[in-house]
């Protein structure tokens, strides 16, 4: 109990060589472990690791004074005061996503009596993959942006082709009609723009280019390095 890497395997061969056993060897089969297992209430389920970025101090340090600014800006005031900063918040990123995914195997199985009939699962020798770029918030998301590809995201790319689809959604709050898509905002005033620290991010270009558009801007100096990502 509440030890790493003991498998049913393992217990029974630790059972063998238990020195207190009166002949010096037990025989305890691996199912009969794992039956008396789900009779406890804590070894049911065998719990994954989990596996987590390693903090710098600067890391530490920098979730402590975003959480700082957090609670002074939305904990002390009114909860509808946060609320209203929670849904004008827009969250952006970039991610890679893979279309042929590699399969598997332990965990797709299927119980059949004529697995002759079984289907290949047929992906490519490489798989492709895409980058996609695009922001949620409270009220939805924004459009995705397909990075073309061979390209590689710089300052230039990502104020030319991404930040565009960001903000129009601050265009549509003062004109539905242009783009005829749903309202993510109530009031464009108040936008909060979240990106993370990447060069084409902070390139000076960009942040004054988001600076002159949204209310407030959450890049390299307040989101903390190494946070969970939200793709």
């Amino acid at each position: 109990k509440d030890q790493w890497n003991v498998g049913t395997r393992k217990i029974s061969k630790i059972l063998e060589n238990n020195e207190n056993s009166s002949d010096g060897r037990i025989t305890v089969s691996k199912s009969s472990i794992s039956r008396h297992l789900n009779t406890t209430d804590w070894g049911r389920i065998a719990y994954k690791s989990q596996i987590g970025t390693m903090l710098t101090e600067k890391n530490i340090n920098d979730r402590l004074r975003f959480c700082t600014k957090i609670k002074r800006e939305m904990v002390f005031g009114s909860q509808e005061d946060a609320n209203k900063k929670i849904e004008h918040i827009l969250f952006t990123d970039e991610s890679i996503m893979e279309l042929f995914p590699k399969l598997n195997p332990q965990n797709s199985r299927i119980r059949t009596s004529r697995p002759e009939l079984r289907v290949p699962f047929s992906r490519p020798k490489n798989g492709t993959k895409i980058m996609v770029a695009g922001g949620i918030c409270a009220g939805g998301v924004t459009r995705l942006h397909i990075v073309e590809q061979r390209k590689t995201v710089d300052g230039n790319y990502y104020r030319n082709n991404i930040l565009p689809y960001y903000f129009e959604t601050l265009e549509a709050i003062a004109n539905e009609s242009i783009l005829k898509r749903k309202i993510l905002f109530e009031n464009k005033k108040k936008v909060t723009f979240m990106q993370d620290g990447v060069p084409a991010h902070t390139a000076l270009l960009t942040l004054d280019l988001v600076s002159k558009k949204f209310d407030e801007v959450w890049s390299k100096n307040v989101w903390p390095g190494n946070s969970p990502d939200l793709n």
